[in-house]
Formats: C-alpha cells, sequence, structure tokens
C-alpha cells in the first residue's frame, strides 16, 4: 500500500471576545509525525493547558516522549521447524506483511514489512535488509512498504516483490532490483505464480481512492518483463490464488468497495473463477459471512476461504463450499506445498496473527 505522508497539527486559535465576530488569531502552529501514515481522531484540552492528540499511526519514528503506548504494536513474526508444534520468535523487530521461500533454496527466506524487505539465509536466525529504495522510478523514493512477495519456485534467485505501487524484481536473490511493472493511483496487493508454470505471474492492484472502477488484475508470461492488464478480470479484486493441478486455473477474492487506507470492506466478499489463465472469469457461489476481507489457498483438490467464521472448504472448484472444524475468525490461511492435506491458519484478526 502507499505510504501517506502526513501529519498531525496542533494549533491555538485566540477568539476575541468582542460580540462581533472576526478574525481569529493563531497563537501556535505545531506539526509533528514520522514517515508513515499518522491520522489524528480526536483532540481535548484539560484546565491546566494540556493538549491531547488520539489517533493513530504507521510511522515507526513517530516521536514519542513518556507514551502510554511507547512502539507501534504487531505480532512478532515467529517460526516453526517442527511442524507447528512448537514456535520462536524471529529477530525481526518490524510488523512482517509476508514471508516466502522456496524448497530449491532451504533456508533462504524473504520477509516483507510496513517499510522495507529483508531477507535470512539461515531459517530466519538473522536478517538483511534489501534495497528496494534504489529500485523505485522516483527521486529521493520513500521506504516502500512489501504487501507480498513471490520467489520463483525453478529458480530461486528471481524474487518479485510487491513494493507499494511497482512490481519489483530481483534476478539475484535480492541483492539488487529493477522496477518491473508500475501503476499510478493504485497498489500492488496480492501476486501468485504456479510452479507448473513459474513463467507465468499474476498481480493484483487495488486502487488507493477506494471503490475500485476498472479491473486490475495484470499477467506477466515471461518472468515479469512484461505485462497484460486482464481487462475482463473482476472489478475490485484484491486477491488471487493459482491451482497447484492446473496453472491455467484461478480464484479471485472481490470486493467491490476497498478503503486502502485501513483495510476494511463494507461489501460482501465474491469469488471468481477462471479456467483459462485470466482471460475469462465466472462468479462462485460464497461462503455465506459477515462482510470482510478473504484470504483464498488452493491445494491439487480443495480451495479454502479464510472467514471471519472461520475456514471454508471446496471441494468441486468453488461450486459449493462447507465449514471446517475451525470456526474462529480467520485472517490468513496457507497450505504447506509438501504436504498438502496440513494447513495453517491464522486466528483472531483480519491481518495480523495473533
Amino acid at each position: 500500500m502507499h505510504i501517506l505522508f502526513s501529519f498531525l497539527v496542533l494549533a491555538s486559535l485566540n477568539l476575541s471576545a468582542a460580540d462581533t465576530p472576526v478574525r481569529p488569531q493563531l497563537a501556535y502552529f505545531k506539526p509533528f509525525g514520522g514517515t508513515g501514515s499518522d491520522i489524528g481522531n480526536t483532540i481535548a484540552v484539560d484546565f491546566a493547558g494540556n493538549v491531547y492528540e488520539a489517533g493513530t499511526t504507521t510511522s515507526l519514528d513517530f516521536p514519542v516522549d513518556h507514551a502510554f503506548q511507547p512502539r507501534l504494536a504487531w505480532t512478532a513474526l515467529r517460526g516453526s521447524a517442527d511442524g507447528g508444534k512448537t514456535w520462536t520468535s524471529m529477530p525481526l523487530a518490524e510488523p512482517v506483511n509476508v514471508v516466502a521461500g522456496s524448497a530449491k533454496a532451504p533456508g533462504v527466506l524473504y520477509a516483507g514489512t510496513s517499510r522495507a524487505a529483508y531477507k535470512s539465509t539461515d531459517s530466519g536466525k538473522t536478517w538483511l535488509h534489501l534495497p528496494l529504495n534504489n529500485s523505485l522510478a522516483l527521486d529521493n523514493p520513500p521506504a516502500p512498504p512489501v504487501n507480498a512477495i513471490a520467489v520463483d519456485p525453478a529458480n530461486p534467485s528471481t524474487v518479485f516483490a510487491a513494493a507499494g505501487w511497482q512490481i519489483l524484481v530481483s534476478r539475484d536473490a535480492g541483492a539488487s532490483w529493477a522496477v518491473s511493472l508500475s501503476q499510478d493511483h493504485s497498489y500492488v496487493y496480492n501476486l501468485a505464480l504456479n510452479s507448473l508454470r513459474p513463467s507465468t505471474l499474476y498481480a493484483v492492484f487495488v486502487s488507493a481512492l477506494g471503490n475500485p472502477d476498472r479491473p486490475e488484475i495484470f499477467r506477466s508470461t515471461d518472468s515479469g518483463a512484461s505485462w497484460t492488464l486482464l481487462s475482463d478480470s473482476p472489478v475490485g479484486a484484491y486477491a488471487v490464488v493459482c491451482d497447484p493441478a492446473n496453472p491455467d486455473t484461478l480464484y479471485a477474492a472481490v470486493s467491490t468497495v476497498f478503503v486502502s487506507a485501513v483495510d476494511y470492506f463494507d461489501e460482501p466478499t465474491s469469488i471468481y473463477k477462471s479456467i483459462d489463465g485470466g482471460a475469462t472469469w465466472t462468479g462462485l457461489k460464497s461462503p455465506s459471512v459477515a462482510p470482510s476481507p478473504y484470504a483464498l489457498a488452493a491445494s491439487s483438490t480443495a480451495l479454502f476461504a479464510a472467514t471471519p467464521n472461520g475456514v471454508f472448504r471446496s471441494t468441486d472448484g468453488g461450486g459449493s463450499w462447507s465449514a471446517t472444524a475451525f470456526s474462529i475468525r480467520t485472517g490468513n490461511i496457507a497450505i504447506d506445498p509438501s504436504q498438502p492435506q496440513v494447513i495453517y491458519a491464522s486466528a483472531g484478526g483480519d491481518d495480523l496473527p495473533e
């Protein structure tokens, strides 16, 4: 998503005591904030003249002094080496949006955060900051949030990163990056590829202005060298997954109202299917749950949707759905590629596992 260069402002106005209205005078003007998105929700003043501002921020460098919450809160990145039986925290002190790797490069992981990308070559014990900024087509580029990462399963030296409004590609395992695709007024929300045809990649852009009005699923068939807009793809798509058994079958989660600043959906999510590599799409029956973002995952035998009412499963390509035993509010879902009968799901929220 875009980093919003904004700040909060504290100001004081002196009003005349006269009965007739006069122009107020500005007593002081105090901007403050960080390099992320800072939003003031309310302001109050006590009898001692102290001013209180409450709101939200994504700025890791937001100025604080004796704050009630001295740092951004997020769920720490954790890893498991025994199939999820035990978990350990990984030393990456930023909120992590995505983690990716390749079976052909054991121990190599890539992580995307709200402002950077990182690489680990020792299964997450240590992390190296990757130079995404140098590749952005801007003067003095901001630190972009990384919402998605995809590693070519056939050639793990090729890595794609969704950085703000651009797709970046590295051909040397993250040492250097180049812009593969850039879109104005939209940011990259999802990347997907299929191990049966790894040179074909799908990218989903989401309008930064909310209320999507055009298709924004793109496809590359040459490993990111060029891209084509899938003009018949559903408007409002925000997630795409590939059927691992058939590289021409795709599923997309769609919402007609998406407000990017807070990742909030107030329209029911729909699910669409394509059997021709994204050229045409058909609407499917969706799990009946409250309006919310869905996360999708596909195995060779089933399609899964993570919803506010838990995990739902379809074994007929999205034609019908049944609830699983996992009925807790679920934000993310993943399938073990080496053991597709093993499913991982995060419970308790839409964006961050708890």
